[in-house]
């Protein structure tokens, strides 16, 4: 019965990442459920254009560090 409810767990978290639906598990949590997380590489034009489009800017050290 454990693995069942495991896999019913790991199912629906599945989906829920793939639906791109918040979710606060920690990485070893997700490793415990068997769910791999695809790690995401952005190129820094993305980052920048994402920044662009967000209105966020990097911020500068006022101590020059």
């Amino acid at each position: 019965m454990r693995s069942n409810i495991n896999e019913a767990i790991s199912s629906t978290v599945t989906d829920m990442l793939e639906a791109e639906l918040k979710v606060s598990f920690t990485k070893k949590e997700l490793d415990k459920m068997g769910i791999d997380v695809v790690p995401v590489s952005l190129s820094v034009n993305a980052i920048k254009n994402i920044r662009k489009t967000l209105l966020i800017r990097e911020r500068t050290n006022p101590f020059g560090l």
